[in-house]
């Protein structure tokens, strides 16, 4: 029988979801987030102790869950409403819920993932309140929101502030251990400053982080909100698909499936996370089987008026998963349209990430060979 000492400090994940993603629509097709809390066990043993790992899932803006009517649903959509609501919900759960030494994770999707960077941010920098404080919560999130909106220094100065004011209600400031994106998107202007000049690079108190981003979603408003690494543990991957092919949302979901299975290892590799292995196994499974048959599309992304490729975003260090070398030459479901060969349009423009390559082993026969006979262009060389 277990002992209350034999309870270690818990793991507490927060599931930010996209836009207009919630599990509770009959036609819907759930995304990744939401598909992370089967895959995190309940609990992780070390040695003959326990670690509770609790997540907290928060439904993405354009859902019944955040908007109340048309207006209300379109705004959100289109001009990304109800973000800070999704950051308001979390810190409420928090505060509510953190004991001292618990493990913080953060996962987002979309504009998701600019709410669980807004929100790491509000912990890490304005601090996290005593659940019997959260009173004056409403003056920290006018303070950071409006904070938010200056320059970095103004930023920063309002953050000590407010931390100053108000020490004697504040706890410890955890460590945010993990931060997983899916596709880190906003609209032209929504939280643009927070996004380019708050948080353009990788807080100190975030320790590690994963940004996996599409490669063929073409919506120009749709803008890429990248995240500067700080450490070298941390890494942002390009993965080919579409915005929902990365966050997942789509019947066929072979690219999300294994953008799911790349975050859920990062999460057991860098927070040493224990995943339910049934779960997990049936995942791998599904992701050979699609491959090998392949029944592996690359979705039509959403409607947009301009469209734009996502080449201007690269950076010469940028890494590509290597899920895409192993579909070069095969068959491909191409944006509703037909199936064609899948090519290395890229060149040696992107370096292979080798992490990947070793996550993609642990798959089944199919993608094993295909690692064995398939290789990425020479960096020196430039296909076209």
């Amino acid at each position: 029988m277990l002992q209350a000492g034999d309870w270690m400090p818990r793991a507490l994940i927060f599931l930010f979801d996209g836009t207009a993603n919630e599990p509770t629509e009959p036609s819907a097709e759930p995304s990744n987030v939401f598909k992370l809390n089967s895959l995190v066990a309940e609990s992780r043993s070390i040695g003959r102790r326990h670690r509770s790992q609790v997540t907290f899932y928060i439904p993405g803006i354009g859902t019944k869950f955040t908007s109340r009517g048309m207006f209300s649903k379109i705004r959100q959509l289109w001009f990304g409403d109800g973000v800070y609501e999704m950051v308001m919900r979390a810190y409420i759960n928090l505060a509510s819920n953190y004991r001292p030494g618990d493990d913080l994770l953060v996962i987002g999707f979309s504009r998701g993932a600019i709410a669980a960077r807004l929100f790491c941010r509000l912990v890490s920098d304005f601090g996290l309140l005593q659940a019997n404080s959260v009173r004056y919560f409403s003056d920290m999130f006018e303070g950071f929101s409006a904070a938010t909106k200056g320059t970095f220094n103004s930023y920063a100065e309002a953050a000590s502030k407010f931390r100053s004011q108000y020490s004697e209600q504040m706890l410890e400031t955890p460590s945010i251990k993990f931060l997983g994106l899916f596709d880190c998107v906003g609209g032209p202007r929504e939280f643009r400053n927070f996004l380019h000049v708050i948080d353009q690079r990788q807080s100190e108190n975030v320790l590690r982080y994963v940004h996996l981003m599409s490669l063929h979603d073409m919506r120009d408003h749709f803008v890429l909100a990248r995240l500067q690494p700080s450490n070298g543990e941390s890494r942002e991957i390009w993965v080919p698909g579409v915005h929902s092919d990365v966050g997942g949302g789509y019947r066929h979901d072979a690219l999300a499936n294994t953008c799911l299975f790349t975050m859920a290892i990062a999460l057991q590799r860098d927070a040493g996370i224990a995943l339910e292995t049934t779960a997990l196994s049936k995942l791998q499974d599904e992701i050979d089987t699609s491959l090998a048959s392949h029944l592996v599309a690359v979705n039509r992304e959403g409607p947009s008026v301009a469209k734009k490729k996502r080449n201007d975003y690269f950076l010469q260090s940028d890494k590509v998963h290597w899920i895409h070398f192993v579909l070069i030459g095969e068959s491909v479901h191409w944006k509703d349209e037909a199936y064609e060969v899948y090519q290395n349009r890229l060149g040696d423009s992107l370096a292979p990430d080798d992490w990947t390559r070793k996550l993609l082993q642990k798959l089944g026969p199919f993608v094993a060979a295909e690692l064995k006979r398939k290789s990425p262009p020479s960096r020196r060389s430039r296909s076209k």
